[in-house]
C-alpha cells in the first residue's frame, strides 16, 4: 500500500516542530552559559542581570517545549504560568502581582494561555506607559480560575494596535479552557480585563 503524500499543512507543522526542536538546543546552551559561576569581583547589579537572563531563557525553553505538543489539553497551575509571564513583563514595566491562592489548576492548552496572558500584559504595558500602573490578580473558586489584568492607561479601544496576535490569542485560550472574557473600561482612564477559566479539581 502506498502511503498518502503529506499535505502542505502537515509539511508546515513538521517544519515548525523541527525549528522548535532546534531552538530548544540553542536555548539550553545559552542557559548553561548564563548559569556559570560569577567572576571574582562581579557586582550585584551584573549578577542580577544574569539571573534575569537565566529566568527568561528558562521560560523560553518551557514555551518551546510546550509548542512541540501544542493543542494537547493538560492540567497545570495557572498561578505559576501567570507569575512567569509577569516576571518577563517586569523587564518593561513594574507590575503588582496579587496571588489569592497558591494553587489554581485548569485544563487546556497552556501554550495558548501563556500567549493570551502575555498579550494582555503587553496591552496594559503600552496603555500604562512609563507613569502608569499595572496590577495582576489570580483567584480561584470551585468552578473558575480568574486572571485579572488592570491598568491605569488610556482605556480600551483608545490604544494603537500592537505587533502581536492580539485578541485572537485570547480567544484561542478561552476556547481551550471553556472560559469567558470580561472587559471594563471608561469612561475615564484605565481598563480591567478578566479571564475566567474552568477550574480543575
Amino acid at each position: 500500500m502506498t502511503a498518502a503524500p503529506e499535505s502542505s499543512a502537515d509539511n508546515a507543522l513538521t517544519g515548525y516542530r523541527a525549528v522548535c526542536h532546534d531552538l530548544v538546543q540553542y536555548v539550553h546552551a545559552a542557559m548553561l552559559v548564563a548559569s556559570m559561576p560569577s567572576e571574582p569581583g562581579q557586582d550585584a547589579a551584573t549578577q542580577l542581570k544574569f539571573d534575569l537572563i537565566q529566568r527568561q531563557l528558562s521560560q523560553m525553553h518551557t514555551v518551546l517545549e510546550n509548542s512541540l505538543t501544542t493543542g494537547r489539553p493538560t492540567s497545570a497551575n495557572v498561578v505559576d504560568l501567570v507569575r512567569e509571564c509577569v516576571e518577563a513583563n517586569q523587564v518593561h514595566h513594574h507590575v503588582d502581582l496579587h496571588i489569592e491562592t497558591p494553587r489554581a489548576r485548569a485544563t487546556g492548552d497552556h501554550t495558548a494561555l501563556r500567549r493570551a496572558v502575555n498579550n494582555l500584559l503587553d496591552n496594559a504595558d503600552r496603555a500604562a506607559r512609563d507613569d502608569g500602573r499595572i496590577v495582576v490578580r489570580v483567584s480561584c473558586s470551585a468552578e473558575w480560575v480568574v486572571v485579572e489584568v488592570q491598568d491605569t492607561g488610556v482605556g480600551f479601544g483608545r490604544l494603537e494596535s500592537g505587533r502581536g496576535l492580539g485578541m485572537v490569542s485570547v480567544a484561542d485560550a478561552l476556547t481551550s479552557f471553556r472560559g469567558s472574557l470580561d472587559i471594563s473600561s471608561g469612561p475615564g482612564p484605565g481598563t480591567l480585563v478578566r479571564l475566567k477559566l474552568r477550574s480543575t479539581p
